[in-house]
């Protein structure tokens, strides 16, 4: 399988550099009391440095927020996935709990304020790609899988050869790729597209992500950092 980025997104976003995981045999759990305790540490570590106001003067989420408007999309309405679930704890709601896999991705996400999502690789057609949408490409959120809405003109995806995976580069994941308790094949992305936000964090968030789904689902995993302005194609399995 090949992640593809955009010639266009990479000329456009020269500090883009993206974190992949992928995880092969992974068991996933509905819930593992440890990840709960780590999840309620984080949620308190944030509601006592942070506030729904301040928020936005975190380097990564102001750096998130201006990646949004370049691509037209309003960051106060459609918050990008960091900052929407850091907002989320901050006005007193929990991380949530959906499984071992996923519940370990939004501690990282909370932990280093980077977008994360991910998709099970048993439910990906062909590769998988980041790219410019020419709109009006259909959409079946995540959750909510009766529902479908299409893309606009110029809004960053990721998609495989058949389906939007995400909408708004971060803001949304489609259903038909979620993980599940069934899910043994995984990959996972995590994306700075701004200066502001060094390798060096992406590496520090990633090496994390590594541990704690080592720890909580078990399987092989790797990962590596992929730099779009070097190489465009990227063999993730």
């Amino acid at each position: 399988m090949i992640f593809k980025i955009s010639r266009d997104i990479a000329f456009k976003y020269p500090d883009l550099k993206i974190a992949v995981l992928v995880g092969m045999h992974v068991k996933v759990n509905p819930v593992n009391e440890e990840l709960e305790k780590l999840k309620r540490k984080i949620e308190v570590e944030i509601r006592n440095k942070f506030t729904p106001e301040t928020l936005i003067e975190h380097p990564f989420i102001a750096a998130w927020r201006d990646t949004y408007r370049s691509f037209g999309v309003k960051p106060k309405k459609y918050n990008p996935a960091a900052e929407a679930l850091v907002r989320r704890i901050l006005h007193g709601e929990r991380i949530p709990t959906i499984n071992t896999l996923v519940d370990s991705y939004l501690l990282a996400e909370a932990e280093y304020f980077l977008p994360i999502g991910g998709y099970d690789l048993d439910k990906i057609s062909g590769n998988i790609y980041l790219r410019y949408s020419p709109g009006k490409e259909k959409f079946v959120p995540l959750g909510h899988p009766q529902e479908i809405e299409e893309t606009n003109p110029q809004e960053i995806v990721h998609s495989d050869d058949i389906k939007i995976l995400t909408r708004k580069w971060n803001f949304k994941d489609c259903d038909q790729a979620k993980i599940t308790l069934e899910t043994s094949k995984v990959a996972l992305f995590m994306e700075a597209a701004d200066k502001r936000i060094p390798i060096e964090a992406l590496e520090s968030a990633i090496k994390r992500l590594q541990q704690l789904i080592s720890t909580y689902c078990g399987g092989k995993i790797t990962t590596s950092i992929v730099i779009p302005r070097e190489k465009l194609e990227w063999e993730i399995m």
